[in-house]
């Protein structure tokens, strides 16, 4: 049987639409705790067996309240055409903080679902390792790129280059598809989402 590919995106828009509002007529914050439940209950449904993911608004995921995470946690995933790519990571460095893929550093699919640890996963694939440094420090601390001093944090400079969510042809640029998950939860969901970028905070 050909198992039909699911869209999260599509699945939450119908929970809203058929149960509660469209998440157009809805506040920021509103949406967030909608689409937070709804993604609940999707995996509660399919999976039975969801720990602590949810989806993490720019704001929050910028100012760090309550912070659980590191650095090193944090990965940008595209999926395009149902194939999925590196963009970048988060890094706990001492003269850098963040670094992007150079070239289209395509995942192999299977591997990425069924591996254990998404970093295997994406240290696999090929020319992962040609990245482009960012965030770039002294041995000070001191910021070298000067148009990185508009940004708050290495946080916020991480999600301008990542594209955000878009439906219908729009978007806004202060929302992106930001998860907080666990690596099993990871790929239990990988193989659902639509196109488009993901940032991932892999506890």
């Amino acid at each position: 049987m050909v198992r039909k590919k699911v869209s999260i995106r599509g699945f939450l828009l119908f929970l809203n639409e058929k149960f509660i509002l469209s998440i157009e007529h809805k506040s920021a914050e509103e949406r967030s705790v909608n689409q937070y439940c709804n993604v609940r209950i999707y995996f509660n449904l399919q999976q039975r067996r969801m720990k602590i993911m949810k989806r993490i608004s720019d704001e929050l995921f910028v100012t760090g309240e309550n912070r659980t995470y590191s650095l090193d946690d944090v990965i940008a995933i595209r999926i395009q055409d149902g194939e999925f790519y590196f963009l970048g990571w988060m890094e706990n460095a001492e003269r850098y903080s963040i670094q992007w893929a150079k070239s289209n550093s395509k995942i192999e699919r299977d591997l990425l679902i069924a591996s254990d640890d998404v970093y295997d996963a994406i240290t696999s694939c090929k020319d992962y390792n040609k990245v482009e440094n960012d965030w770039l420090m002294d041995d000070k601390g001191n910021l070298l790129n000067k148009d990185d001093h508009e940004y708050r944090n290495p946080y916020e400079k991480f999600l301008s280059c990542i594209n955000p969510y878009q439906r219908n042809g729009k978007s806004d640029p202060d929302d992106h598809d930001i998860f907080l998950m666990t690596q099993k939860e990871f790929g239990d969901c990988i193989d659902a989402l639509r196109d488009g970028d993901y940032v991932f905070v892999i506890e």
